[in-house]
């Protein structure tokens, strides 16, 4: 298993009405506690033990609560990537960081069950440059099948069992990074892009459950989930705690 992680955590959360605005998106809580902590909890339990992070938005909301630290075991290192750095950029900045050693990347806006040592295993099987997580994404919305004018069939929101989407978790050898010249630099663009053009994208299919929170609706799904004793991924311990004090 890697041991060292990054997590992408310094954009806007534009898409995110209400508590984004006034602080990063990561500390926004599910279950009474950050979704920051809930991600680092998941790759703690996968046996990571370093994780380092990289803020840009509000970046003081995240040393003020600690995110300098160590934190659920794991050996915290918080650096400012830049209020405006594009996403390849700021993975950029961390090469310091990241030293010579294939590592994890996240983005900082979904939970899932993703089995990210059996992710890192394939990567290393394959002699692979870059491996995503390919998963199911939810459906927004109930799906419909018309006949002129008549409903013939409904199905309700439900997983998108047929298609497949990047789940913004990745295993990634430090030699990508050559392929980012700058902070400008999308890691979308500027390096998925042209690896897939290449046939040097490898993918880890993740036939579990995923859901990012990208808007408010999401959010308010996730915090359900947790209530109702729902959660599919790995809940810090604080949460617990969090449950006690609310009965």
């Amino acid at each position: 298993m890697i041991e060292h992680a990054c997590i992408l955590a310094g954009g806007r959360g534009t898409r995110m009405l209400g508590g984004a605005e006034q602080q990063p998106k990561t500390l926004m809580r599910v279950g009474g506690v950050f979704l920051l902590d809930h991600i680092l909890v998941h790759l703690a339990t996968s046996g990571v033990q370093r994780v380092t992070i990289a803020g840009g938005y509000k970046v003081e909301h995240l040393e003020r609560h600690g995110f300098n630290r160590p934190r659920h075991g794991l050996d915290l290192q918080l650096i400012d990537t830049g209020l405006d750095t594009n996403t390849g950029g700021r993975v950029l900045a961390l090469s310091s960081a990241i030293g010579d050693q294939p590592f994890l990347l996240s983005w900082s806006d979904a939970v899932s069950n993703v089995d990210f040592a059996a992710m890192c295993a394939q990567h290393q099987a394959d002699s692979a440059e870059l491996t995503l997580a390919a998963v199911h994404p939810p459906q927004r919305f109930g799906a419909l099948r018309l006949h002129d004018r008549t409903v013939t069939h409904y199905t309700e929101k439900q997983r998108q069992s047929d298609h497949w989407v990047s789940g913004g978790y990745f295993v990634v050898n430090p030699s990508v990074l050559k392929m980012i010249t700058g902070p400008e630099c999308s890691w979308e663009h500027d390096v998925l892009t042209p690896l897939s053009q290449g046939g040097r994208l490898q993918a880890y299919r993740h036939e579990g459950d995923w859901q990012c929170m990208d808007i408010q609706s999401e959010w308010q799904y996730l915090n359900e989930l947790v209530a109702q004793d729902r959660a599919f991924w790995p809940l810090p311990a604080t949460h617990n705690q969090y449950q006690t004090m609310q009965t």
